[in-house]
């Protein structure tokens, strides 16, 4: 009687403890109609994960696409007006056998909603063999000018002033900064940022409505702040992380980010942070987070698929709800979320695009 009591409570407090990890109710339930919808072939991984922009009823993916025909690589816009019900085919942005394919970035003006790209090149017989392109649809403009630059590391973000601002790293492990005021017309002289050596290749960047520029960059996790007009600021020792992370502005003061199952907390606009690591099985760079009011809406992939969960507790991520296999067999998410708070994921899958969107 005494054995079977002890199991009995034993098999009761995991269950309350698995409970509390998890206390939500039911998980989110994802698909359009029928699941996935297949965007096309391509990749859409790209450091920082700014690879899809929900604005309203409106989705914007970016992904590199192999020609069939010809050769070489394409960058493409694939877009929905209807949150994602339905796709009126891809957009080319340009196209090139030296195009890189390790992906490319999309951002959105957010009083214009002018679209924005950045992509890479590469040429073997040149110096620098790695280049940053900036493009619009109508501009094409090389942005690293004489800077030789290390590839799959740059990242592009637009102010509420137009001002479009771009960062990459250099073979030198240097991060530069160049910006463009005049719509990508022309880009200022790229200028270093005054961060710590970088030691592995990964930034992360952002900017506000108002100008100010957030970066975080390095396995050390580094975090660095620019104000609208202003200096960088010194380095602060954000969280430890080893791959691509994804970096959330939620406002001035409201930082975020998550990379490698390890999500960074700052409420002071950057001079601290708090990491909590998440009860999930990361694998690699492989997670994106999103934020919505308050929320943090997680992506991350496992080795059956794309995951999802949301937080119950406003800048708590600790308070996860239950999760929910959003993309089986699906890899290396993008994450959205938009004005209702239902989250948007793209991802790679068997050599695809995918969408799918939170019902």
């Amino acid at each position: 009687m005494k054995r079977t009591l002890l199991v009995f409570l034993v098999v009761a407090l995991f269950v309350l403890s698995f409970g509390n990890a998890f206390a939500a109710g039911p998980a989110p339930q994802f698909g359009i109609t029928t699941g996935e919808v297949k965007l096309g072939d391509g990749d859409t991984w790209k450091s920082d994960y700014h690879g899809m922009i929900v604005d309203g009823t409106y989705v914007y993916s970016v992904r590199v696409y192999p020609e069939r025909v010809g050769g070489g690589q394409e960058v493409v816009m694939d877009k929905s007006n209807d949150g994602g019900l339905t796709w009126q085919g891809s957009t080319g942005i340009t196209r090139g056998s030296d195009i890189d394919f390790n992906g490319a970035s999309i951002a959105i003006n957010p009083v214009t909603k002018a679209l924005h790209y950045i992509w890479i090149t590469y040429d073997p017989f040149s110096v620098p063999h790695y280049n940053y392109y900036y493009g619009n649809g109508t501009v094409t403009t090389r942005v690293n000018g004489s800077s030789d630059v290390s590839s799959d590391s740059g990242c592009i973000a637009v102010d509420g002033n137009g001002v479009i601002h771009i960062v990459f790293l250099g073979s030198d492990n240097a991060v530069y900064y160049t910006s463009s005021s005049d719509t990508g017309v022309t880009f200022s002289g790229p200028v270093p940022v005054p961060t710590d050596p970088v030691s592995y290749n990964m930034l992360s960047f952002t900017a506000d409505s108002a100008g100010s520029l957030y970066l975080l960059y390095g396995s050390g996790g580094k975090f660095m702040k620019k104000t609208a007009g202003g200096s960088w600021s010194a380095s602060y020792a954000a969280c430890q992380v080893q791959n691509d992370t994804s970096m959330v502005v939620y406002d001035s003061t409201h930082l975020y980010f998550a990379g490698n199952g390890t999500i960074g907390i700052s409420t002071n606009g950057g001079q601290t942070w708090t990491c909590h690591a998440t009860p999930f099985n990361v694998t690699g760079a492989n997670d994106s987070l999103a934020v919505s009011g308050g929320l943090l809406n997680y992506a991350w992939g496992e080795t059956d698929g794309v995951h999802f969960v949301r937080t119950t507790k406003s800048n708590d991520p600790t308070s996860w709800g239950t999760p929910a296999l959003a993309i089986p067999g699906g890899n290396l998410p993008n994450i959205a979320v938009d004005p209702a708070g239902k989250a948007y994921i793209t991802a790679q899958k068997e050599g695809m695009t995918v969408f799918t969107k939170e019902k």
